[in-house]
């Protein structure tokens, strides 16, 4: 009789030294994860800020872009207009005129292009920003989650496959998806980095370039259409 009591104390003993081993493990999970959603919870924040910020540094280098090519397109067709204006005197240069509405037709074009280039960019850098701000939102719901599911397996004492599972679920989200989430946030100031290189290839865009180069060309063209309905029009006079 004795010798079965003893035994029943050891095996008690054993089970209770087991149980707490699993709720110190249990505890560490707890621990663990609290930790993840209070650094998730700082970088979301931290993220917000940033976006916002970066977001009106991207809004600020569009209007500089924006007002930077209007200008060069601008003084582009001032050139046009004032050799169509400049010799224009009594003159008839219909003909002449029609050349400089194609240049100014070009010349929105082109600013139209700069505009949707810039645009797109804007776009592009909202979106990003809301997909890394929803994707740590997403982080930190599953980590909630996975948290509650330990302190409940916890208040439950001894189960085998829910201390498993939570473990498990929380060793991956700690290991694999907290560390992928912060090295996401780590590219966020290089990805904003090439959204302003992005812009400035937009003042290069194709249309403002051939604008650009084309405006002596077309100037030269409309002087000599001028030039040769003036003479027209002198000659006419003489008969």
């Amino acid at each position: 009789m004795y010798q079965v009591c003893a035994e029943d104390v050891t095996t008690q003993t054993e089970e209770t030294d087991a149980l707490g081993s699993v709720l110190d493990m249990k505890n560490q999970l707890i621990d663990s994860v609290n930790n993840a959603i209070q650094l998730i919870r700082e970088k979301i924040r931290e993220v917000q800020e940033e976006s916002t910020d970066y977001g009106q540094q991207l809004e600020d280098e569009a209007l500089n872009i924006d007002q930077y090519v209007y200008e060069k397109i601008a003084a582009a067709q001032e050139k046009v207009t004032s050799a169509l204006i400049s010799k224009a005197v009594d003159v008839n240069v219909t003909e002449c005129a029609d050349m400089s509405e194609s240049f100014n037709q070009a010349s929105q074009e082109a600013l139209e292009e700069v505009n949707t280039c810039l645009r797109n960019i804007i776009i592009d850098a909202s979106v990003y920003f809301k997909n890394i701000i929803h994707s740590s939102e997403a982080l930190l719901k599953k980590l909630t989650s996975i948290r509650d599911e330990a302190i409940l397996c916890k208040s439950n004492g001894w189960n085998f496959y829910c201390n498993n599972v939570a473990a498990a679920k929380g060793t991956w989200a700690i290991s694999r998806k907290v560390p992928s989430f912060i090295a996401d946030i780590q590219k966020l100031s290089l990805k904003v980095s090439n959204f302003f290189t992005e812009m400035g290839v937009c003042s290069s865009a194709k249309g403002v370039n051939l604008v650009i180069e084309n405006a002596s060309e077309i100037t030269k063209k409309i002087r000599e259409c001028v030039k040769a309905q003036k003479a027209a029009a002198d000659a006419e006079k003489k008969e």
